[in-house]
């Protein structure tokens, strides 16, 4: 798998953790999870915050095709994403490490980071994974041999 396929990968892991844990810490009254998810979730962020890293950083050292709009939409995609681990990281060691009972705002707060992390780097890693482009040429060969097909059927008609 290439570099971008794997980030990919570790970003779609890290949200369904975090879906995870919301949906069971947002349907239920108390819930209590093993120290163990919230902390593979941890790790999955953090582990995909340092794959984002290297794919940002091979992009620029490697990519004929980067532009300024890629460079600068790849900076704010990772601010966001390192912010959101770190809010992660507070709310961990604020409230779930230590079992208290957790506030809204920071979870609402962690949840629209996610979310906007979520989508503007899935969106940064499509405008660098585009394959370079190869010689290609106007009409393949089936495109001829119909073309030719229909150009001999319409001179029979005629005739």
């Amino acid at each position: 798998m290439l570099l971008w396929q794997v980030t990919l990968t570790a970003f779609i892991i890290t949200s369904l953790f975090g879906l995870y844990l919301f949906s069971g810490y947002t349907f239920r009254i108390k819930v209590y999870y093993p120290l163990v998810l919230v902390a593979c979730h941890i790790t999955a962020a953090a582990v995909t915050t340092i794959l984002f890293a290297i794919l940002i950083v091979k992009m620029f050292t490697t990519s004929a095709h980067v532009n300024v709009f890629s460079i600068v939409f790849a900076c704010i995609s990772f601010a966001l994403v390192a912010l959101t681990l770190l809010s992660g990281l507070y709310f961990f060691f604020r409230y779930d490490f230590k079992r208290r009972k957790t506030k809204w705002g920071i979870i609402m707060t962690h949840l629209a980071m996610a979310g906007l992390s979520f989508i503007f780097a899935i969106s940064s890693i499509s405008t660098v994974a585009i394959a370079p482009t190869g010689h290609t040429y106007p009409g393949s060969k089936w495109y001829k041999y119909h073309l030719r097909q229909s150009l001999e059927n319409a001179t029979q008609q005629q005739n």
